[in-house]
C-alpha cells in the first residue's frame, strides 16, 4: 500500500479529487502540456511526409504517395553502411567510456570541503557547455593550423626539423578529437544529476561509516555509488538514444574535405543526401527510421534493466 492510500484509510482518491487538492500545480503543468502538443506532437503530422514524395509547392495533401520507396532509396545510398558503423561506434564508445566521466567529477566535487573552490570548479567545468561547437571548432582550426600554436610548441620542442602537420586534417585521429572535446564540454553539466544524487545521500550513513573505520574510498564503493545507482541506471537508459544521434553540429563543423569521406554518420549524411538537395522526403524517412530504431533500444536497455536491477523509466 502506498503512502497516499495509507493516509487516506486505503482509499486511493480519484483524478478530479486530486485535481481540485492540488490545481494550482496542475495550472502550472497547464504552459508545459501546451508547449509539447504544439513543438512535439502536431510536428508529428510531417512523418507522412517520408512515404510520400513531396512536392514543397503542393503540400502534403497535392504529393504523390510512394510507399516505402524512400526508406528503399536510403538503404541504397553508397555511403549509407559507413554511415551506420560511425554513427554506432561514436554512440557507444561514448556510452561506454563516457559515462563514468560526470560520476568521477560529480564523487571529487561532493568531497571538496572548501565551498568556494567547490563553486569555483563547478563554474569552471559548466561554462563550457554553452559554448557553441561553431566557436570551438573554430579555435581547433587555429591552434591546430600548421601555423598554429599546436606547431609552433612542438617545432620548439623538436627544433627546425619538426614538419608541421593538421591532426584534423587526418581522418585517424577524427573520432578521438570527437570523443574527447564532446567530453571537455558537456562532463560537467552532465555530472550535474550526479551530483544532486550524491547530494540527497543521508548523511547518517557516512558518519556511521567513519565510526566503523571506513575510509573515503570505502564511503564511496559502499555508501556513494550504491545510493546514486538508481539515478545511474535511468541515464544509462536514455543515454541509448545517443546510439544513433551522433552530435551532428560537432561532427559538420570538425569535418573538412580530408576527412568527410570516412566520417560520415547518419545526421550529416542525411543533411547532405536530404536537405541540401531539396530531397525532404528522404530527410523524414532517415530521421524517421533512426528513431523507431532508437525506441527500440531504449526499451531493450529498459526491459534488461528491470531483470537485473528493478530500475526502469516506466
Amino acid at each position: 500500500m502506498n503512502t497516499e492510500k495509507a493516509i487516506n484509510g486505503g482509499k486511493k482518491k480519484s483524478l478530479r479529487t486530486r485535481m481540485k487538492r492540488y490545481k494550482t500545480y496542475y495550472l502550472m503543468l497547464i504552459p508545459i502540456i501546451v508547449c509539447v502538443i504544439i513543438f512535439s506532437y502536431i510536428p508529428m503530422f510531417g512523418i507522412i511526409m517520408a512515404f510520400q514524395d513531396y512536392d514543397i509547392l503542393g503540400g502534403f495533401f497535392a504529393s504523390k504517395w510512394v510507399g516505402l520507396d524512400n526508406f528503399i532509396k536510403i538503404v541504397t545510398i553508397p555511403k549509407f553502411v559507413d554511415a551506420i558503423k560511425n554513427t554506432l561506434y561514436i554512440g557507444v564508445i561514448t556510452w561506454i567510456f563516457g559515462t563514468p566521466l560526470p560520476i568521477l567529477l560529480a564523487v571529487m566535487m561532493h568531497e571538496i570541503v572548501n565551498k568556494k573552490f567547490r563553486g569555483f570548479v563547478q563554474t569552471v567545468t559548466y561554462l563550457p557547455h554553452f559554448v557553441s561547437w561553431v566557436a570551438i571548432a573554430g579555435i581547433f582550426q587555429t591552434v591546430f593550423a600548421n601555423e598554429g600554436t599546436y606547431n609552433m610548441i612542438m617545432k620548439m620542442i623538436f627544433g627546425s626539423g619538426y614538419e608541421p602537420t593538421n591532426i584534423l586534417m587526418n581522418a585517424k585521429n577524427f573520432w578521438g578529437i570527437i570523443f574527447w572535446t564532446n567530453q571537455w564540454k558537456e562532463v560537467g553539466w552532465n555530472s550535474m544529476i550526479f551530483f544532486a544524487a550524491i547530494a540527497g545521500v543521508d548523511t547518517t550513513q557516512y558518519e556511521a561509516a567513519k565510526i566503523d573505520g571506513c575510509g573515503k574510498i570505502r564511503q564511496i564503493f559502499s555508501i556513494t555509488l550504491p545510493n546514486i545507482l538508481p539515478t545511474l541506471a535511468i541515464v544509462l537508459i536514455m543515454s541509448t538514444a545517443g546510439f544513433l544521434s551522433a552530435n551532428f553540429e560537432q561532427i559538420l563543423n570538425f569535418q573538412n574535405v580530408y576527412t568527410q569521406s570516412q566520417t560520415e554518420v547518419i545526421q550529416t549524411l542525411t543533411y547532405r543526401e536530404g536537405i541540401l538537395q531539396a530531397n525532404y522526403s528522404m530527410a523524414i524517412a532517415f530521421g524517421f527510421a533512426a528513431s523507431m530504431v532508437t525506441f527500440l533500444f531504449m526499451v531493450i536497455s529498459n526491459r534488461i534493466s528491470k531483470k537485473v536491477s528493478d530500475i526502469g523509466i516506466w
